[in-house]
């Protein structure tokens, strides 16, 4: 008989806090080269995407063609995931609700724990990322759903 450990990965798939960061550089690159890494070896694991990260770049994408890129750049992320078989499960960061473009970069709020928003903007930012995410599932694979979620 032959013992085995089973260990769980994850990995919270975001750039940094304060809104500073290139997706691409920071999530897309990083995150190609971990999943070969993980590839090459047969581990599987779970990503949890920030999804309050996309909505705001969703909603900002066309005023800004940097934003545009950043917005591209997370669905490819979570496209190259899919199609590496990985999992892809919900994280949510409040500071991103109700943001700010101040000289074109991004004001996140002080918001940095989900239960200092009033139950409105909780259910609000909740529901936006979970059909955003489950939007994303369907470009990729119809069947994925959503399992698990993570507060950032």
């Amino acid at each position: 008989m032959t013992n085995k450990v089973k260990i769980f990965l994850e990995d919270d798939n975001e750039i940094l806090g304060n809104g500073i960061g290139d997706p691409h550089e920071l999530q897309f690159i990083r995150t190609k080269e971990y999943v070969e890494l993980l590839t090459s070896h047969n581990i599987k694991s779970t990503f949890y995407m920030d999804m309050g990260h996309y909505i705001f770049l969703l909603k900002n994408r066309n005023n800004n063609e940097k934003f545009k890129k950043y917005f591209n750049s997370i669905e490819e992320t979570i496209g190259l995931l899919i199609k590496n078989k990985m999992d892809v499960q919900l994280h949510v960061h409040s500071q991103w609700h109700k943001a700010e473009i101040i000289k074109d970069d991004i004001q996140v709020t002080d918001n940095w724990n989900l239960g200092v928003l009033n139950e409105n903007d909780q259910d609000t930012l909740l529901n936006e990322a979970f059909h955003s995410l489950a939007k994303i599932f369907r470009k990729f694979d119809h069947k994925k759903k959503i399992v698990s979620y993570k507060a950032g």
